[in-house]
């Protein structure tokens, strides 16, 4: 662990109070490379920096490290993100406030430094606490820089200048890559400070000329309506395992209605929906006294009691009152029973009180006098039934 035992003793401090490192990334970096993806969403799709090269972006390189300034516009929003409290500054916007006041000038009390840190192992090294060290040496560094004026003096020594204004080696709305060496881990605190602050001044002074080249080619400010339609976001496209869901909640839906409609086709078919053979000519529920054939074509009229597609589908009568077939009539247990007939409602305008009673006899079965005793013709239905 490095040691600075002219730290140990500072002053009251006059400028910002602190550096804030954490909760101040209002996107990831996937728009920064140039790896294409369709999917990504840009903080502001209207940023300048999205119209040029990548490589005119402002970059400083050491031997030590490599600092590259990022705008906020350019990166993607990312699915799991922390809560950004400031809003992110749109370009339009950001060219109306250039003439009013310099860029520079903030005035909170503490700094928002958004510092992307890139230590990959086969750079730095492969152990893990010699990259915390690193990454704890060089954000030290940058705090003490901005909220202390830390500064090396003529001597070789660190030196704290609290009244200067530090806002010039940041500008607001850029995000700030930085990529050490290993070489950072026992260098001396005071090379480190100098390099920062040289490396920080220029990408500042670089930041400041690339947004007056942008803002002078700008024609118009577009409003906030257009802002908002710039910066909706994308709908989010299903997963896997969410289209599967809908695929099968499709499907319920696909064999309920086919359910339904084949329940309906068999409702029109009932004798209560069709017209009966037999019916009188001079029967006033029919527009004619031509006789009907039995069918859903010929069906009753509106004005009676037809059957609607939303109504509940009717149960079958299973009661002894009902009609039987000839099975069920020898499986009574009285075989003197005369055989049902069709019973209709009365009701109906189909049916008369006059209409003769159809007994049901099955083509199968020969008429049978059924006037011997019951044992001999139990005996029969058990020959005929096998």
């Amino acid at each position: 662990m490095f040691k600075c035992r002219q730290l140990s003793k500072l002053s009251k401090l006059n400028g910002k109070s602190s550096v804030v490192f954490r909760g101040c990334k209002p996107g990831a970096l996937t728009g920064a490379f140039s790896i294409p993806n369709r999917f990504a969403v840009r903080l502001d799709p209207k940023h300048p920096a999205l119209r040029v090269n990548l490589k005119v972006l402002p970059i400083v390189s050491q031997p030590f490290l490599a600092i590259k300034a990022i705008p906020f516009g350019i990166l993607t929003k990312p699915e799991n993100a922390v809560t950004f409290e400031r809003p992110v500054e749109l370009w339009e916007s950001r060219v109306a406030r250039l003439k009013g006041s310099p860029l520079e000038k903030t005035d909170v009390w503490s700094i928002s430094l958004p510092v992307h840190l890139l230590m990959p192992k086969k750079t730095v090294h492969k152990k893990r606490y010699l990259r915390v060290i690193i990454a704890r040496k060089i954000k030290t560094a940058i705090a003490l820089i901005m909220s202390r004026g830390l500064d090396v003096g003529s001597e070789g020594k660190l030196v704290l200048n609290d009244r200067e204004d530090c806002d010039k080696l940041i500008v607001d709305g850029w995000s700030y890559v930085i990529l050490p060496q290993l070489e950072i881990y026992r260098m001396p605190f005071e090379d480190l400070v100098k390099g920062l602050r040289k490396s920080l001044l220029q990408i500042s002074n670089g930041i400041r000329q690339l947004e007056l080249q942008w803002s002078a080619k700008e024609k118009h400010v577009y409003s906030r309506r257009e802002e908002a339609r710039f910066t909706r976001a994308r709908p989010r496209n299903p997963t896997l395992a969410e289209m599967r869901a809908k695929m099968r909640e499709n499907e319920e839906r696909r064999r309920r209605d086919a359910a339904v409609e084949t329940e309906l086709q068999l409702d029109d078919l009932s004798p209560e929906n069709t017209a009966v053979l037999g019916a009188l000519p001079n029967d006033k529920s029919f527009p004619s006294s031509e006789p009907l054939l039995p069918g859903p074509v010929h069906s009753r009229p509106e004005n009676d009691t037809q059957r609607h597609a939303f109504d509940p589908p009717r149960q079958r009568d299973l009661s002894r009152d009902s009609v039987s077939s000839a099975v069920d009539y020898f499986n009574s247990e009285d075989g003197n029973i005369p055989p049902k007939v069709f019973e209709q409602d009365s009701s109906s305008s189909l049916w008369t009180d006059n209409m003769p009673e159809i007994p049901v006899e099955d083509d199968n079965f020969v008429s049978v006098d059924y006037s011997f005793p019951q044992e001999e013709g139990q005996l029969f239905l058990d020959l005929i039934l096998g």
